[in-house]
């Protein structure tokens, strides 16, 4: 039932069992684990402050409050990435880690406390979050070169002779959508965060996923119609942009 719900995904990901590169995979992990589900506390909650916690996740997302299982989680999201990361044909695998990573860092931030050990877990979500924007960043990179005519399709690990323009381009503007939503979650935007370089760091990748987007979304819009998932995403960008801008703005 609901309550399996997570560990059923925790082990789809150890065995492998997922197509991660289909999108329809990646609609099925959104519908998953935003559904609320019954509410309840978790199996083991005692009451007091912890118990009251707990029950805000509800019955559905109760494994998201135990750190051993969070932290197994981030070992599986780890491992995919790892996997996915040379081949950005596998765009749909990146949009997968990064709608787990969101949804387990906000429910885990919800009973995690300042002064537990879960704030170890919640770095290293974190820090898949941030692996995810470096890998979109390096994605569009090659898609860009490929697209502007500077290399071939193999240049950039693409192995679909029949792939054109019009794919890429959708490819292009998928990866840059799953990039921004790696910011979903709260992040500090300042260039200098995290100890990184200008073009390593979140406010210049947020710059690069979001005017990316933006300019090639027309284009695509254009040559097909665009899934109603799609429009989803890319709609939680816009709001998501929204949001940032005030951020952006403290900044300059």
């Amino acid at each position: 039932g609901e309550r399996l719900q997570w560990h059923n995904v925790l082990r789809a990901l150890h065995q492998r069992l997922l197509p991660l590169h289909r999108t329809e995979v990646a609609i099925l992990l959104a519908q998953t684990l935003w559904q609320s589900g019954s509410s309840g506390d978790i199996d083991g909650a005692d009451g007091g402050d912890d118990g009251a916690d707990n029950a805000l996740l509800g019955a559905a997302h109760g494994p998201c409050a135990d750190v051993v299982f969070v932290g197994a989680m981030v070992d599986e999201l780890r491992s995919t990435l790892d996997g996915t990361r040379a081949n950005w044909q596998n765009h749909w695998a990146l949009c997968s880690v990064v709608i787990i990573a969101n949804r387990l860092l906000d429910l885990h931030k919800v009973v995690q406390r300042p002064r537990e050990t879960g704030s170890d877990v919640l770095s290293r979500l974190r820090a898949v979050l941030r692996d995810c924007r470096l890998v979109a960043a390096n994605w569009i990179h090659s898609l860009l070169v490929v697209l502007q005519g500077g290399g071939d399709h193999g240049d950039a690990r693409c192995q679909d002779d029949s792939s054109d323009g019009a794919d890429l381009q959708r490819t292009l503007v998928d990866v840059a959508t799953f990039g921004a939503l790696s910011f979903q979650c709260e992040v500090d935007l300042a260039v200098g965060a995290v100890g990184l370089g200008v073009e390593q760091g979140p406010l210049f990748h947020w710059l690069l996923f979001t005017t990316t987007s933006h300019r090639y979304r027309s284009q695509v819009i254009t040559s097909s119609k665009p899934s109603v998932f799609r429009r989803t995403l890319r709609k939680m960008v816009l709001e998501l942009a929204a949001r940032r801008s005030e951020d952006i703005g403290d900044l300059v």
